[in-house]
């Protein structure tokens, strides 16, 4: 008999993958309100299975321990219940994906901000720089495009 790692192993490797999908909070209030999503009976910190990241390997378990574990239901889970439960459930692809987006803002956020403050400095050495007589050099100003451009 294999282990559950060891099945998850041989899926990952196959030519024909499966998706393993893991239940997750929604990052933000706004994405509530935007699809107007209540917040769970049980959160997803107070369940031990969501707190260990439990895997499944069929989307239709991961809304059954949705909707059991978190709503309260006995019965399985409807359409409509399904319809509300998605936001929860993201495949392990997509939500390795979403973790490369966030570094990728972060590094564009960083970036910008490095950028402002390079042009800010550029602006303060083209305004630095004066002649004998008080007067600037055109050899000495940076072209005003390049300060435009950010």
């Amino acid at each position: 008999m294999q282990s559950e790692s060891e099945s998850l192993q041989r899926d990952r490797s196959s030519k024909d993958p499966t998706l393993v999908y893991v239940v997750a909070g929604v990052p933000q209030k706004e994405y509530m309100q935007m699809y107007r999503l209540q917040n769970l009976a049980v959160p997803l910190n107070g369940c031990p299975s969501c707190s260990m990241n439990t895997l499944y390997m069929h989307v239709d378990d991961a809304y059954e321990h949705l909707h059991t574990a978190h709503c309260g239901g006995d019965q399985p889970p409807t359409e409509e219940n399904k319809t509300k439960l998605r936001h929860q459930i993201i495949s392990l692809d997509d939500l390795e994906k979403e973790f490369r987006n966030m570094d990728i803002i972060k590094l564009m956020q960083t970036l910008r901000c490095r950028a402002t403050k390079l042009v800010n400095k550029a602006i303060k050495i083209r305004n630095s720089a004066v002649n004998d007589r008080n007067e600037k050099d055109e050899r000495a100003l940076i072209l005003d495009v390049l300060v435009v451009a950010v």
